[in-house]
């Protein structure tokens, strides 16, 4: 502990006693009247500060010194933030009070706090209790109290935290052990202990915590506070440091903690506004629903007692029980609820989620500091190698008892599974027994939510349980959560006792704990009889510890674990054998076969030899002892009489291998054969369908055979939703006269995959609606191509681009108004580009992808995302007004329910624009890059001036005023590190397992002759590709890391290494489009469409519109002109970015082009998908007058 201070350059705990003097001179002013101040609630105390019968000093200062008091007692305060003098005095001058108006706040640890404007340096730092972190003073605010400060807040103190933040004590060897205020003997919980310990012992009205596993609600459940952990991703982390970086499949979240409700609510309602929104694009801008929170219609209500995988004490299922009654009483509907495999989800989802590493992170973390004597039950075991976890595990499965000195294992599936993950396997001392009095907590879970994406396991477990919960017609859920608070030192030896919590973390709900009771000598009395499910150690740790403080939760009432214990030897050697396929044999297992063979002891042995010992220093030492058994021993002579030795003559041994593979060879033409008779199945059907629907047109055109054919499709959408919508036109007819149109663009092209027969059913189904939904009657095409080559009907020739390229064809061809494509590197924005059409790709999440299939799913670095394809720009405003609505909603509540802002896209005021020509990576052919400086000059001639002002790095920036108040321009922009986005993000996102998920799509079929290329190169083994890449740097560096870009990751950390990657270039990005003050981007899309063949060689040509897609920003696609001869000719001088291989492939695949669309791409910030559209019906008005002169 010495050295780490001796190593500590901040002045921390110097400056708590620099401001001591002031606040007690401040405090010495009877004008304070500091109890009323303490006495009062947040709500009460923001209103009289608002009113000015209170001062933003004297309520800072009381506070203060609350906070010094408290913090003598229980240790919760590392830092007074010294630069909130200066924000006092800021919030005085501010001409609107905020919602938060002169109300001290405290922030954890990990909350980036910017340096003080004082004379003497004085800075902050987010250690979490690490001292690696110690010297690294932060120079900006985070964002959220950049909010907080916007909205008059005051944050004034910095909270303690457990060392890395993966415990729920609260200690670390800088700052030390914080105590619980309620009862010193035990912990406050974590990993925002400091915060919970503060604001109950009075010290804080308000306080910022962080959530991965239940860091702010078992904190409030310990120490008796209302806590609320939000939705993934609705408050911004911006500026919020973290040991584990890059882990997307259990989402980590900051929030409120209080002293009741109302406070919670009221810093939600202040935290969610438009600089919250402005600071952080990629938070989803949804304020805070003030009619939601105040309503008093009664709620439908599902509860639980129990998780089943760790049965909570008998007070905190008393807490249940009572507020259920107290509910029912007040008039809700309460009822049983479920919820499914809670065993399965912190097991698999929740531990390996956050373990997938093998703790490789917070290993690292510890690198030159010293471990928390709390952690090193789970450190030692974090540091066990990958082979001994597992090796443990199979161990743990079937053993009933094991005595050393260090395992106490009683027969439970989840001691072999979390020791696996690198969970603590030490005895459980009994935790102390003083509990009456404590308190206990609720909470209530409601669905309004907007969840991030996750991985595809915890993503299919997520709609399993809202399809559960939708059944039920929930409308929240009542549950335990862990407590009461544990003696100080326990919490890291009872990690999976947070399965109350974590569960809405894998489900990324929001999730919030209020008090309600507290322990009563009578639960004490019952507490005695407590077994839990598994009556292992976990269960008699949990009983023995006499809780403290009842609260309420969530999980669910899980399978149990009722099947009996194979036998040891037949157990272990059979997951051994399993264990044998995942990697290389090695001396471990070679000896742990042995042990299992012949029984007896067996010392295994790591690395270059060293042995392990006899077990006394376990961890990390391992002793195998099994018991002798005549089987085993017998083992190797039954072996022997199976495989006897024989001398084969060389004749017989050619025969057998010649035979073998002639029996190769007839496989494989019996298997292709099968998948051709599939395929010819597939298409018969294909064929039968589209008869029965000329049939049914012949049969239209028959009864009704004056209708307007060409008519019809000469109306724009809008225009055709008018007629339908007043009714001078039928649904009726417009659905068979786009059904006869589609078959005949079908024939030409090849687009449609078959016709949807259920469209009848639900034209009779429109046809009763009372009110006309805002596509009422309008035909829209769904992508879904399959199997056979589609042309571009522009031009047979070429390609109408992909994946969405049917839906290009279709609407190109005039067979459908609207199509719904998908795009994940472009595959809306390309098939437009191609046929001249209009597309958009939203930000991801913001349309629904419930029920949508792809090759290879569970990618979240780079999400897919759903958009309208359509002739015109309104047509897409149409279509993303009508989807962004209440039943979008609620058919999926991880949709963020933000409705289309129809203000933003018929808004006239100036834009300040950003615009590039070339992305520097792949030069796209001159016709694109005339494109953007003729939309560029047009929009200019509008009334976007350049002006001749400079700005960094050589911008132009002008004079108009935009939108967002800053002077309107078209602005230079260079996006960052193409080259980097393209290979190291993209691509190795995608192809992170070296593209093994998807050739596994290949398995039973016949790969496409476009897609052979990318499919050789994917199986091409991992040295190969490497020695490859080697070879062709020197030639083709483009190609080389290409190459080097399929190779697979080699772990976990590496991927979440890799995402973290993806988030930092995101956040370099907004800053740069911030710093430069942009409404929104022109630039160029690949084009003009390619001469079928080609977009399989050319998949890293991409780079214009997958940026966006990493980004994760909304981008249109509209079409501007047509290649001219004037284009071909400049063409043949195209030499690209290198002159390689793939810029001479990219020359001749759009050659032969005349006549053909060409198209520009717009680009805005997350969320703002009204405001991009709004950019593309601009350029698209522009381009048309212009093609109109």
């Amino acid at each position: 502990c010495q050295a780490i201070q001796f190593t500590t350059s901040t002045p921390v705990f110097p400056v708590v006693f620099l401001l001591l003097h002031q606040i007690s001179s401040a405090l010495q002013n009877p004008g304070t009247q500091t109890a009323h101040i303490l006495s009062l609630t947040m709500v009460e105390l923001a209103e009289k500060l608002k009113e000015g019968s209170l001062s933003p000093e004297s309520v800072l200062y009381s506070y203060m010194g609350k906070a010094l008091e408290v913090n003598r007692e229980v240790n919760c305060v590392i830092d007074f933030i010294h630069g909130c003098e200066d924000q006092l005095q800021k919030v005085k001058k501010q001409k609107e009070k905020g919602l938060l108006y002169g109300i001290p706040v405290s922030i954890k640890d990990h909350i980036d706090c910017k340096r003080a404007l004082l004379p003497i340096p004085k800075g902050h730092v987010s250690s979490a209790g690490l001292v690696k972190f110690l010297g690294q003073v932060k120079e900006e605010d985070s964002v959220i109290v950049q909010v907080l400060k916007s909205q008059g807040a005051i944050p004034f103190v910095k909270t303690n935290i457990p060392q890395t933040m993966i415990n729920y004590d609260c200690s670390n060897l800088i700052f030390g052990q914080t105590l619980n205020p309620l009862n010193h003997q035990k912990t406050p919980g974590g990993s925002s202990g400091g915060e919970g310990a503060l604001i109950a012992g009075g010290g804080s009205l308000l306080g910022i915590g962080s959530d991965v596993a239940g860091s702010i609600r078992l904190p409030s459940s310990f120490c008796g506070l209302c806590g609320l952990k939000p939705t993934g991703f609705r408050i911004s982390k911006l500026g919020v440091i973290s040991p584990i970086t890059g882990m997307n499949s259990v989402i980590g979240m900051l929030g409120p903690m209080a002293r009741d409700v109302d406070s919670l609510a009221l810093c939600m309602k202040a935290l969610l506004c438009e600089e919250m929104f402005r600071l952080d694009p990629t938070v989803p801008p949804i304020p805070f629903d003030e009619e939601v929170y105040t309503s008093s219609k009664p709620l439908r209500i599902g509860y639980y007692e129990e998780d089943g995988y760790f049965q909570p004490s008998p007070s905190m299922k008393r807490a249940v029980q009572q507020t259920r009654k107290l509910l029912q009483e007040a008039g809700h509907t309460i009822v049983p609820f479920a919820p499914p495999k809670i065993d399965y989800v912190v097991d698999e989802l929740f531990t390996r989620g956050i373990f997938s590493d093998g703790a490789a992170h917070l290993v690292d973390s510890f690198k030159g500091d010293i471990v928390d004597p709390n952690l090193k039950s789970q450190f030692n075991t974090y540091k066990l190698p990958a082979l001994v976890k597992r090796i443990l595990a199979i161990i743990l499965k079937p053993i009933v008892s094991m005595e050393t000195s260090h395992l106490c294992y009683r027969k439970s599936t989840r001691w072999g599974t979390f020791h696996m993950v690198g969970c603590s396997t030490q005895c459980f001392a009994a935790l102390c027994q003083e509990s009456e009095g404590f308190q206990s907590t609720i909470p209530l879970i409601p669905t309004n939510c907007s969840g991030p994406q996750r991985s595809l396991w915890s993503g299919v477990y997520r709609t399993e349980f809202i399809a559960k919960w939708r059944k039920q017609k929930l409308d929240v859920i009542l549950c335990p959560v862990l407590g009461p608070a544990f003696n100080h030192g326990y919490a890291g030896k009872l990690f999976a006792a947070t399965s109350y919590t974590n569960l809405y973390n894998v489900l990324n709900f929001p999730a919030g704990v209020v008090p309600v009771s507290t322990v009563t000598r009578a639960d004490e009395e019952e507490l005695k009889h407590y077994r839990g499910h598994y009556e292992d150690p976990w269960d008699k740790r949990l009983k023995e510890s006499e809780l403290c403080l009842v609260a309420i939760w969530g999980t669910h009432k899980a399978l149990q674990n009722n099947s009996r214990a194979r036998p040891v030897h037949d157990g272990v050697m059979e997951d051994i054998g399993m264990l044998r396929t995942e990697g290389p044999t090695n001396l471990c297992i070679a000896l742990a076969e042995s042990s299992c063979i012949a029984g007896g002891v067996v010392t295994v042995v790591l690395g270059e030899g060293t042995d392990l010992g006899d077990g006394e220093a376990l961890p990390p030492v391992l002793l195998l002892i099994l018991n002798p058994s005549s089987e085993t021993r017998e083992l190797h002579k039954v072996m022997r009489q199976l495989l006897p030795e024989t001398e084969l003559a060389s004749a017989a041994a050619l025969a057998l291998l010649c035979g073998s593979a002639a029996a190769v060879v007839v496989w494989k033409w019996l298997s292709k054969r099968h998948i051709q008779k599939k395929m010819e199945e597939a298409r018969r059907t294909r064929d039968e369908g589209v008869k029965k629907m000329a049939k049914a047109v012949q049969q239209f055109r028959e009864q009704v055979p004056n209708d307007k054919t060409d008519a019809i499709l000469s109306l724009p959408l809008l225009e055709l939703a008018g007629k339908l919508q007043e009714g001078s036109l039928s649904p009726r007819t417009v659905l068979y006269t786009y059904i006869q149109k589609a078959l005949e663009v079908t024939q030409q092209t090849n687009c449609v995959q078959y016709f949807i027969p259920e469209c009848e059913e639900q034209l009779q189904e429109i046809q009763q609606q009372r009110e006309k939904g805002l596509l009422y009657g309008i035909p829209v095409s769904i992508k879904d191509h399959i199997g056979h080559k589609t042309l571009n009907p522009l031009n047979h020739q070429k390609t109408p681009g992909g994946s969405s390229g049917g839906e290009g064809a279709l609407i190109a061809g005039g067979g459908s108004l609207l199509g719904i494509g998908s795009d994940v590197g472009g595959s809306i924005r390309l098939p437009c580009s191609f046929c001249g059409l209009c597309g958009l790709k939203p930000t991801a999440k913001r349309l629904s992808l419930s029920g949508i299939s792809g090759p290879v799913d569970g990618i979240v670095s780079v999400p897919c995302a759903l958009g309208p394809m359509a002739r015109d720009v309104d047509s897409l405003a149409l279509c993303m007004k009508a989807l962004l609505c209440e039943e979008m909603f609620r058919l999926d509540p991880t949709v963020p329910p933000i409705p289309f802002n129809e203000e933003v896209y018929s808004s006239s005021a100036p834009l300040r624009i950003g615009y590039y020509d070339t992305d520097g990576y792949f030069p796209l052919p001159p016709c694109m890059r005339r494109a953007v400086h003729e939309t560029r000059e047009a929009l200019q001639a509008a009334g976007h001036e350049v002006s001749t002002t400079m700005v960094e790095g050589g911008e132009m920036a002008g004079m108009a005023k935009g939108c967002n108040g800053l002077p309107s321009s078209l602005v230079l922009f260079t996006p960052l590190h193409v080259h980097h986005v393209m290979t190291e993000l993209f691509l190795k996102t995608f192809f992170a397992d070296g593209g093994r998920a998807w050739l596994d799509v290949f398995t039973g079929n016949i790969v496409d002759p476009s897609l052979k290329p990318q499919v050789n190169s994917c199986r091409i083994p991992r040295l190969g590709k490497k020695i490859l890449a080697l070879i062709l740097k020197p030639l083709f560096p483009r190609m080389a890391d290409y190459l080097n870009a399929l190779c697979s990751m080699r772990s976990v950390k590496e991927m979440w290494d890799h995402q973290h990657q993806i988030e930092v270039y995101r956040s370099e990005f907004i800053a740069q489009w911030r710093e430069l003050q942009l409404d929104v981007m022109l630039c160029p899309v690949l084009g003009p469409a390619f001469t079928i063949g080609f977009p399989g060689k050319l998949l890293s040509a991409i780079t214009s519109t997958m940026l966006y897609n990493v980004l994760n920003f909304p981008a249109g696609v509209v079409p501007v002109s047509t290649v001219t001869e004037a284009d071909e000719e400049e063409l043949k001088l195209y030499r690209g970015c290198c002159n390689d291989l793939w810029d001479r492939t990219l020359k001749q695949a759009v050659e032969g082009a005349v006549g053909l669309p060409v198209a520009v791409q717009c680009v805005a910030l997350p969320w703002q998908e009204e405001l991009c559209l709004r950019f593309m019906k601009e350029v698209e008005t522009l381009s048309r007058a212009k093609r109109a002169a």
